[in-house]
């Protein structure tokens, strides 16, 4: 017999337990916080380097440094401190690297580490 749904709730066929445990919640609040990320760093990308309409296209996998010309040091020193206001953390010199500013993607992670507390 086919597992039902109580409450609602989708079903895992294979166990018939409802998908919506405590892990799969944690799971959904932290790609929630991820997705959350992403936007604030975007935006604030877009900003700071005031790539106006330009920025609407930019995702996770779109490369930064040497394909953004307004990407130059200067602008790599105002975002890292736009990034520190906007999220409140501190950025070491030894911290920034080249790998961090390969993608967006890559910026991302970065600022999540940072915010981890594991950068």
């Amino acid at each position: 017999m086919p597992p039902s749904l109580e409450d609602d709730k989708p079903v895992c066929t294979k166990i018939g337990k409802p998908f919506y445990t405590a892990d799969s919640r944690y799971f959904y609040h932290h790609l929630r916080n991820a997705m959350n990320i992403f936007d604030q760093v975007k935006t604030l990308f877009v900003r700071v380097l005031q790539l106006g309409s330009r920025g609407a296209d930019l995702d996770v996998d779109s490369p930064l440094l040497g394909a953004i010309p307004e990407l130059d040091s200067m602008a790599v020193v105002n975002l890292i401190t736009a990034l520190e206001e906007q999220f409140d953390f501190c950025v070491d010199d030894d911290e920034i690297t080249a790998d961090s500013f390969e993608t967006l993607g890559s910026l991302v992670e970065f600022v999540t580490r940072k915010l981890d507390g594991i950068a």
